[in-house]
């Protein structure tokens, strides 16, 4: 299984979600209407943009962390080249 941030899929509709699963399977099984397949791609279109905004701010989070253990990491190497930590 992938993990949560690697998954682009609607939300789950908590209210509905038989009827979600149902007009997904029926769109994967039967014939759909032009006004049908619009509102798919739209809702799939936001589901999208959603990710991608969720995708930029953890990387931006990972970016941070990545660059707060090196500050760490360099302050370390300062105090042990001073003798601080002897």
């Amino acid at each position: 299984a992938s993990e949560k941030h690697d998954q682009i899929s609607p939300e789950p509709d908590y209210d509905n979600s038989v009827g979600q699963m149902g007009e997904l399977f029926r769109y994967a099984t039967q014939p759909s209407s032009r006004k049908e397949l619009e509102g798919l791609y739209e809702k799939g279109f936001a589901d999208a943009e959603r990710w991608c905004y969720e995708e930029e701010l953890r990387e931006k989070e990972l970016l941070s962390k990545w660059l707060d253990e090196q500050r760490q990491k360099g302050e370390l190497e300062e105090a042990i080249r001073r003798g601080d930590l002897l």
